[in-house]
């Protein structure tokens, strides 16, 4: 990292410290370890974002962290639901019991439907309409997304997400189309 900007490093600093702390003390708490992931992941866009050294758009790290927040429930359920199944009463060191398996659900979905809606705010910014020239366009996206992240969350509802939902992204054709529909969409705000 010696020759990248010195706002990487200290996120890096800041990223490395925070994983620390998180696999020593906050993945036992329960909540804190849900938040605690979808910072991480927000930082790594933070990071991305002093590395190509752009503004940093809070509109980007509030949509992201809310996803990411979902996303992290997912986990946390998955692991409940299978947890159930085998008549488990709770995670071993997370601290989650069986019973908090719909709240943990209402938390995910509640928190993937808030990153929808921080989206739609976006749409009405002067940030948008800077960066966009038909930013109105964008609001194709919100459908896209919402779509996913129901999907993933009746996915995960019927046990077919197993554990960590970033693999099973990676191996869904679903994801890979809603990506493609984001990014057409994108090329059409743009020009």
């Amino acid at each position: 990292s010696y020759f990248l900007p010195l706002s990487f490093k200290f996120i890096l600093l800041a990223y490395f410290i925070l994983t620390c702390i998180y696999s020593f003390k906050l993945k036992t708490i329960i909540l804190i370890d849900v938040y605690t992931l979808a910072i991480l992941y927000t930082i790594r866009i933070l990071a991305g974002m002093a590395i190509v050294n752009t503004e940093f758009s809070s509109w980007l790290l509030l949509f992201s962290f809310f996803f990411f927040t979902s996303l992290a429930f997912v986990k946390r359920y998955t692991e409940l639901f299978f947890a159930s199944k085998k008549e488990k009463k709770s995670l071993h060191g997370r601290g989650y019991l069986v019973e908090n398996l719909l709240l943990v659900k209402v938390f995910g979905i509640a928190s993937g439907f808030i990153s929808v809606l921080v989206l739609g705010l976006y749409l009405n910014s002067e940030r948008a309409s800077a960066t966009y020239a038909h930013p109105q366009i964008l609001a194709a996206i919100c459908p896209i997304i919402l779509y996913w992240i129901s999907r993933i969350w009746l996915k995960a509802s019927t046990g077919l997400v197993h554990d960590d939902p970033i693999l099973f992204a990676i191996r869904d054709r679903v994801t890979y189309i809603t990506l493609a529909l984001i990014a057409v969409t994108m090329l059409f705000a743009i020009y």
